[in-house]
């Protein structure tokens, strides 16, 4: 559950869940302007 907030803060957004051979997984994406976003406010 860190990984996931410290990649929320990163710009990241949850777009689902997905299952791996290991289990499922938290899928995230981060759009430019999203990057950005974080980017200026460092």
């Amino acid at each position: 559950l860190r990984a996931i907030r410290c990649y929320e803060k990163a710009g990241f957004e949850k777009q689902g869940t997905v299952t791996t051979p290991d289990g499922p997984a938290v899928y995230m994406v981060q759009t430019r302007q999203a990057f950005e976003r974080t980017r200026s406010d460092a």
